[in-house]
């Protein structure tokens, strides 16, 4: 790989997406399909990287449209030919030819083109993408891409931004991508529909950065992170491969639901898992996730229990949680940690998919909670946050608060 192609590869790799990022995948004849390619649940992002070195000219419009042509319209080109070629293919090809993830139908499918173009130093305008044979084309530098995946560091967070670029009718000219990036977040993750044209001026992204709701967002979301390390703790712990293989094990799956958790859902389960950590206490809270149809069951347990067994009362705990009486959610991932203790801990998982619901699930599910004493009398809570919350006064320290008594005092 180029530099330019590791550096854009890096990027996608973060935020559990080094599953299903690949790195000059192949043709079936053996040929690269592309610089890199995502594959994830039924959406695959392929990446053309081009850098050209911006050439001076007599005539800056000559050298502009030169270099259009070289970093831009040859991408353009590469990637209609790469989704042509991945639409008759049932899986990705690694670049060593072995099998990758297996690919939904073709039909099924959201293919997003991405451009990369490095090395026309902010010089040129970007047209923030568009059309080329007919597929749509997001066109974008290495700073550009660098600040949206530092944004959107999740797989949905990233793929709904592009699925928003796409639907928007009109044209788009925009001064580096990031700008209309800022655009796009400051209207609540949408662009504006009624419209022929978006303009996004340079510095939009510098005065969204500074905004007192971002900041405080950024604060809020330090707690999700948590959830990032419980899937890099399986990832690596359990030695789930990089670049998924075409049959997923059970830890995979909990690892794709897991990441399929944008970065919002990932700050309300990361709190309310934390928070019964903290407690102390064997047993188990359940959450369905805010973006996505999925139930969770986490779970503590003291640390002399036998993981075997932690592993069937999980699995009993998250049958009972699918039913139509408590979380009614198809799909149920269970999370099993010991008790907090500082000495460490360990993980296990549980996969549940269960579409449908027999009248004869619900005596098996009453049999479980009696057999093992769980959810018996469950308590329910609503959980309620702003994904941009108001920015909050700092909470004063106690020799601050101290102080100014004192000066009250002096004043009287």
């Amino acid at each position: 790989m180029t530099p330019s192609e590791q550096f854009v590869f890096n990027l996608c790799r973060r935020s559990a997406l080094s599953l299903w990022s690949y790195s000059n995948p192949r043709r079936p004849d053996g040929r690269e399909l592309c610089d890199v390619l995502i594959a994830f649940d039924r959406s695959v992002v392929i990446f053309s990287v081009k850098d050209v070195a911006l050439k001076e000219h007599a005539d800056p419009g000559v050298a502009a449209k030169r270099w259009i042509r070289e970093a831009v319209e040859y991408s353009t080109r590469q990637l209609n030919g790469a989704r042509r070629e991945l639409g008759g293919m049932a899986h990705v090809v690694r670049h060593d030819g072995s099998d990758g993830v297996v690919l939904p139908p073709a039909e099924d499918r959201r293919v997003h083109l991405v451009a990369i173009a490095v090395g026309g130093n902010r010089r040129i305008p970007f047209a923030g993408g568009g059309n080329g044979s007919g597929s749509y084309v997001h066109v974008m530098d290495e700073e550009a891409l660098r600040d949206i995946l530092g944004e959107l560091d999740t797989a949905p967070d990233f793929l709904h931004y592009l699925e928003t670029k796409e639907a928007f009718a009109g044209n788009i000219i925009c001064e580096g991508e990031e700008n209309l990036f800022a655009l796009y977040l400051h209207r609540g993750r949408r662009l504006p529909n009624d419209v022929d044209m978006l303009f996004a001026e340079d510095g939009l992204w510098r005065q969204f950065q500074l905004k007192p709701e971002v900041l405080a967002r950024k604060n809020e979301d330090q707690i999700s992170y948590w959830w990032d390390r419980m899937i890099e703790t399986f990832v690596s712990d359990y030695e789930v491969g990089l670049e998924a293989g075409p049959s997923p094990s059970e830890l995979e799956r909990i690892v794709r639901t897991m990441a399929s958790e944008d970065r919002f859902s990932r700050r309300a389960l990361s709190a309310s898992f934390l928070e019964w950590l903290r407690t102390k206490q064997a047993g188990a809270r359940s959450m369905k996730s805010p973006s996505s149809k999925v139930g969770y069951v986490f779970g503590t347990f003291p640390r002399d229990w036998d993981r075997e067994f932690r592993q069937t009362n999980m699995s009993a705990r998250c049958f009972v949680a699918r039913s139509p009486a408590h979380l009614n959610c198809s799909t149920v991932v269970g999370l099993a940690t010991e008790i907090y203790d500082p000495a460490g801990y360990s993980m296990d998982g549980v996969y549940l998919h269960m579409p449908g619901w027999a009248p004869g699930d619900d005596a098996i599910a009453a049999e479980a909670q009696q057999r093992f004493g769980i959810m018996e009398d469950p308590a329910y809570r609503d959980l309620s946050m702003a994904e941009f919350p108001s920015a909050r006064r700092r909470l004063k320290t106690r020799s601050e608060r101290n102080r100014e008594k004192r000066e009250r005092r002096k004043r009287r």
